[in-house]
């Protein structure tokens, strides 16, 4: 999912900066983008169909919630994710910020189109409960504890001299085809990075 433009250019010179300033250059190698799924297998016969059902998608979502708000709480890290910063736009489930269940039911609505019987059969899928929205700012760095700890306060002073605004809305749906050599089947560590392939296959309008 891509946010408004004019907060997308400013994130992209923050990400561009922040990959520079570190040479750390996994995070560079994609669209900017607030992915809504991991990696999936998707066989070349089933695409026109799930494109086809990613254009319904987008176009509830569009009468829904008339461009789904977003708002990000600055640059954070995750023990999940070692090496990485992003842009998070989690809330906790307790909020009234009525953004992360909008988000849930969207990506919920996504993955219904991966599971058993459908075009694409992506296996296990995650539950939309544990999602974690975010954009990338670097990712899979291999830097020492020290110098990561700067590159994390690195990024909120670049986030913050940027003036990237709190909020925003979603733009846009886009379906996105990903090829690497390097990496094979197991697209979990970043040896994508090598040699990562995209091509944005289509893209449908959240907002009116």
């Amino acid at each position: 999912m891509i946010p408004e433009p004019g907060f997308t250019a400013r994130v992209y010179r923050a990400r561009q900066l922040i990959c520079g300033q570190y040479a750390c250059w996994a995070a560079e190698m994609h669209m900017l983008r607030l992915p809504l799924i991991e990696y999936f297998q998707c066989p070349e016969d089933a695409v026109e169909s799930l494109s086809a059902s990613l254009e319904r998608v987008a176009r509830e979502a569009q009468r829904k919630y008339q461009g789904l708000p977003l708002a990000h709480h600055g640059a954070s890290t995750s023990p999940e994710c070692p090496g990485s910063i992003f842009l998070d736009f989690a809330v906790a489930e307790e909020s009234r910020d009525q953004a992360q269940p909008a988000l849930n039911s969207l990506r919920a609505d996504v993955l219904e189109l991966l599971g058993p019987g459908q075009a694409v059969n992506a296996g296990a899928v995650p539950s939309s409960n544990n999602y974690h929205p975010h954009i990338s700012l670097m990712q899979h760095t291999e830097l020492p504890p020290t110098v990561f700890e700067s590159a994390v306060s690195f990024a909120g002073a670049v986030i913050k001299d940027l003036e990237i605004p709190k909020e925003t809305r979603a733009w846009q749906l886009v379906l996105l085809r990903f090829e690497s050599d390097v990496a094979g089947e197991d697209w979990s560590y970043g040896g994508w990075a090598a040699d990562l392939r995209w091509n944005l296959l289509a893209s449908y309008p959240i907002q009116s």
